[in-house]
Order: structure tokens, then sequence, then C-alpha cells
């Protein structure tokens, strides 16, 4: 198992990105409206990357792109280890 900073990773196979800004469900706005503020959201302000943390016993879940991206950029702020 992969570790960050003795922190257990585990990587999922599904992307977790997402918008970065969005209207916030109960927000009384039309669904057209809703649509077009959430498109011009998506292009103002682009998409994250994100992480979930499992309990402090069980870690951290990732993606494979952040893994990926992690580990391209030398892993100066992220030592992975593996761990048997």
């Amino acid at each position: 198992m992969k570790t960050l900073f003795g922190i257990p990773v585990h990587i999922s196979n599904h992307p977790m990105i997402r918008p970065k800004l969005q209207l916030m469900p109960n927000t009384p706005v039309s669904d057209e409206f809703r649509s077009e503020m959430n498109a011009w959201l998506l292009e103002m302000f682009g998409m994250e990357r994100y992480a979930i943390e499992l309990g402090k016993e069980k870690g951290l879940l990732i993606d494979q792109e952040t893994l990926r991206l992690l580990q391209q950029n030398n892993m100066a702020y992220a030592p992975f280890k593996e761990n048997p």
C-alpha cells in the first residue's frame, strides 16, 4: 500500500474531479439560469481535483491522475512510499 507522510493512500479507478464553483442546489433560480450560470462558472474557474479523507486510521482516497501528478512533480511535497 502507498503512504503519503505515513497516511495510507487508496487509489480510485474513477476520476475525482469537479467544478471549482457551482450554484448551491437550493438557490431559487430557474433551471435555465442555473445551467447558464454553472456553465459560465466552469468556463471562468475551471475544475479541481479532490481527495476524500477516509478517517484517521483508514487514510485518503485519490484518483490515478492525482497520483500521476504527484509523482510527476518529483513528490517534493508528497513523499510516497510503498509498504509491503
